[in-house]
């Protein structure tokens, strides 16, 4: 980053603290109405240490303060982009510092498999910014499962949230209409942002990776399981080398699937499906999205469709519905 861009970076963060609806931590004084203030970049006064504790949605971000006074605030900046961009970069404040200057940030709604750029900072005075050097790390990935077939698995299903590390194989997770990227807390037609895409006269008969909220969420590596990718696991219901079992795991109900040749292993919780704001069939049938598009009604998609008893991999679901997404690659 060219030293103006940092000037200018560092003035906008530090005297203009409403546009982030921030409040300073009491760690000294600090004068909110900052002008032109000095920048001393470098690792002689502010260190950005290494990063611990890094897991699938979560980091501790370290630094270290060296000079006689500690007063004043201490973070970090945090962002995907090397650059630190003020529009991308997420600004986070430290409330304890120890005898020895150090002070950390547990930061969360972090992506897997992702590469993230971190800088510590120390503002002391209302001219006075100090920074340390932008070092990266990498979230760890999305666990997934290997069970013989054209992909794998990924062990949880896709959450409401950006809270990764808060998921498990047995949560529901949240549900996502055919094709949207965030959920929502009505499902209907009348709200569905697809309406006048994948109509099958314009030939989009698979979701686009900018449409697979897998893909979205999760990187290029990841996307929805097309029909096929649902048709040959359920298939696995009549093959000996496989084991489906309906059962309970953390109290929800599911199927779990046992590749036995490994026994490598996948559960699918029962996790219903949802139309405007209610959830129907929760914890007695589950609704997981292809990126198929019905080639006859563009109005339904395809997915895996569940209860106890049937499982139907080429099941059509009208396209506004709520239902579970699990990812694969």
């Amino acid at each position: 980053m060219k030293k103006k861009d940092l000037d200018g970076l560092l003035w906008m963060l530090f005297s203009r603290w409403t546009l982030f609806g921030l409040w300073v931590l009491p760690f000294g004084a600090c004068d909110r109405n900052a002008t032109d203030p000095t920048v001393l970049s470098g690792a002689v006064f502010v260190t950005t240490e290494p990063v611990t504790d890094i897991t699938m949605g979560a980091a501790v971000l370290n630094g270290c303060v060296r000079t006689e006074s500690c007063e004043g605030v201490v973070g970090f900046l945090l962002s995907a982009s090397p650059h630190l961009f003020l529009e991308e970069a997420r600004v986070l404040l430290s409330s304890e510092i120890d005898e020895q200057g150090r002070f950390s940030v547990w930061v969360r709604a972090l992506s897997p498999s992702t590469t993230y750029y971190c800088r510590a900072f120390l503002r002391q005075s209302d001219r006075l910014v100090r920074v340390g050097d932008i070092l990266s790390f990498t979230t760890v990935e999305l666990a997934f499962t290997d069970l013989g077939l054209g992909v794998k698995w990924a062990n949880v299903n896709l959450p409401a949230g950006d809270y990764w590390d808060d998921c498990s194989p047995s949560d529901d997770g949240g549900y996502y209409a055919w094709g949207e990227t965030g959920t929502k807390s009505r499902y209907l037609w009348d709200n569905y942002r697809l309406r006048t895409r994948y109509r099958g006269g314009d030939g989009m008969l698979t979701l686009t990776p900018e449409d697979d909220v897998a893909s979205v969420r999760l990187g290029d590596q990841w996307r929805l399981p097309t029909r096929d990718d649902w048709q040959e696991l359920s298939d696995t219901r009549d093959n000996p080398d496989y084991r489906w079992t309906w059962k309970m795991v953390d109290g929800h109900p599911g199927w779990e699937v046992v590749f036995l040749l490994t026994g490598n292993e996948v559960f699918f919780p029962a996790a219903g499906h949802r139309y405007d704001v209610t959830v129907y069939d929760a914890d007695a049938g589950g609704a997981y999205w292809s990126s198929s598009l019905d080639e006859n009604n563009p109005d339904y998609a395809y997915c895996l469709f569940f209860d106890a008893e049937k499982v139907d991999g080429r099941y059509l679901e009208e396209r506004c519905v709520g239902c579970s997404v699990r990812p694969v690659c």
